[in-house]
């Protein structure tokens, strides 16, 4: 998603062990036993596959779907015993300060491997006044990955917030779109009077994508400051310019099946290239 800003198990396996763990090729770690995903309902797969469901198998990073190519189906190429210790504890409207309780049922689960997609959540409210401030976000995630830390410090990816601006940028020309938008009352911080061009509402906009922008600044802090292995997708997922095509038709706020399959090259290539 827009100015939103912010693993591909290859033949050579041992590369991509040292990419997770940071080690050197000839002595990869050992591959996930156990994984968990945090964050909201776009790692839930929502409206991926029909009208206000979870699809929790397309989703980028526990899904199963051959059609989406998740985390979880990368990772298990190498050790396939992993799709039977697999934990979406992903929430519809969680925010950052839902991240604690997540993490505290990674470390119960056990997860080695854990990775992390919030914020838009935060910054859908009624107004701009009511947006997570980049300071409240911050802490939120950084006091989530303390948690997983005390444990057994799981690797973490850790993705930037979608591009909610990009969002109303490929879709407020439709009038489809549009009408979805409004009847139900989606992002109203990004998306309200979506054909708009009044000073106040191009201010809004601009608000939010500089809130946006903040709270990534703030991921990448976070995961500096893991005491674990931590990679942060450097902005991968906010920058793309994904397009319609890659947005529920159910919706027109979350990611269908190819959306979710392309978050989960965009982030998987993002590790890779760290």
């Amino acid at each position: 998603m827009r100015a939103i800003r912010v693993l591909l198990v290859t033949a050579a396996t041992m590369t991509v062990l040292a990419s997770l763990g940071g080690a050197a090729v000839g002595s990869p770690p050992e591959p996930p036993t156990t994984m968990a995903a945090l964050g909201d309902s776009i790692t839930r797969g929502h409206n991926a596959c029909g009208w206000f469901f979870d699809c929790l198998d397309r989703s980028w990073s526990t899904g199963e779907s051959d059609k989406v190519d998740s985390h979880l189906q990368r990772m298990a190429a190498s050790n396939p015993d992993l799709t039977g210790n697999v934990y979406n504890n992903a929430r519809a409207d969680a925010t950052s300060a839902d991240l604690i309780a997540q993490a505290r049922q990674a470390v119960t689960q056990e997860a080695d491997y854990v990775t992390v997609l919030v914020g838009a959540g935060d910054a859908c409210r009624a107004t701009t006044a009511e947006m997570t401030s980049a300071e409240e976000f911050g802490d939120n995630v950084t006091a989530a990955l303390t948690v997983l830390a005390e444990s057994e410090t799981p690797r973490l990816l850790i993705a930037s917030v979608p591009d909610l601006i990009r969002l109303w940028e490929i879709g407020h020309h439709s009038i489809d779109v549009r009408n979805t938008w409004m009847l139900s009352g989606a992002c109203p911080t990004a998306l309200s009077h979506p054909d708009s061009t009044d000073p106040d509402d191009e201010n809004r906009r601009q608000t939010v994508a500089h809130r946006l922008d903040e709270y990534n600044v703030q991921l990448a802090a976070a995961c500096e400051g893991y005491a674990g292995e931590c990679v942060y997708d450097g902005g991968a997922v906010h920058d793309h310019a994904f397009t319609l095509d890659h947005i529920s038709a159910w919706d027109y706020r979350h990611p269908n099946r190819s959306g979710q399959a392309l978050l989960a090259e965009v982030t998987w290539s993002a590790m890779q290239r760290m």
